[in-house]
């Protein structure tokens, strides 16, 4: 395979994978806006779960394991498009 070829068929891959990953970051950002819709409903049940767990019917770590999972949802995708595109990444 001449160099040219080779060259040709990397920009491909690269072009598909960059692709790839920015059709992943839009499902992500349609999937964060139905994330935010989820918050507004569990920050308005609230104080009903607060009650709920001091009546012990709830267990409070119940409620904050869905929070966290919500929180980390989104950081997988968006660190392998920014690695892809060669953007400096900061913890």
């Amino acid at each position: 395979m001449s160099q040219q070829n080779l060259s040709q068929l990397l920009l491909h891959d690269l072009a598909k994978l960059v692709g790839d990953q920015y059709i992943l970051c839009r499902q992500d950002g349609n999937q964060l806006s139905y994330v935010h819709e989820l918050l507004g409903i569990l920050d308005k049940q609230r104080l009903p779960a607060h009650k709920l767990v001091k009546a012990s019917l709830l267990k409070q770590s119940d409620y904050t394991h869905k929070l966290g999972w919500l929180t980390n949802l989104f950081a997988r995708p968006l660190l392998a498009l920014a690695l892809v595109l060669g953007l400096g990444v900061s913890a």
